[in-house]
């Protein structure tokens, strides 16, 4: 007899999905476009508040990998000043998401919201 032809009924290895196997699956809470690009360490607001074209602006400037100098005047208006209270709490949520994240994993994750 052929394997197919066979008596004996065929015995899977995989283990059937079990819903109770993702109770611990943690799901994104929101679906976020980022809201600043960094330039040698300067960071520029984009998206939200800021003019679409600006914002293409600036990720076409990322994308080809430009470097600080290379951002316009017209573009440095958008520049980050550290003093943006927007701007502090939203890197506040951000460590603090990646320190829950490494407390949960007992690692640092590869993963984390920069």
């Amino acid at each position: 007899m052929t394997k197919k032809e066979s008596s004996q009924p065929s015995q899977s290895t995989k283990k059937p999905l079990d819903i109770k196997d993702f109770s611990t699956y943690s799901l994104p809470t929101s679906t976020q476009e980022p809201n600043a690009l960094a330039f040698d360490g300067h960071e520029f607001r984009i998206n939200y508040d800021v003019p679409p074209h600006i914002t293409k602006a600036l990720y076409e400037l990322f994308d080809r990998g430009a470097e600080y100098e290379d951002v316009s005047e017209e573009l440095r208006k958008y520049e980050i000043d550290d003093n943006e209270d927007d701007i502090k709490d939203d890197r506040n949520a951000k460590k603090a998401f990646n320190a829950e994240t490494a407390a949960k994993t007992g690692k640092e994750s590869s993963g984390q919201i920069s």
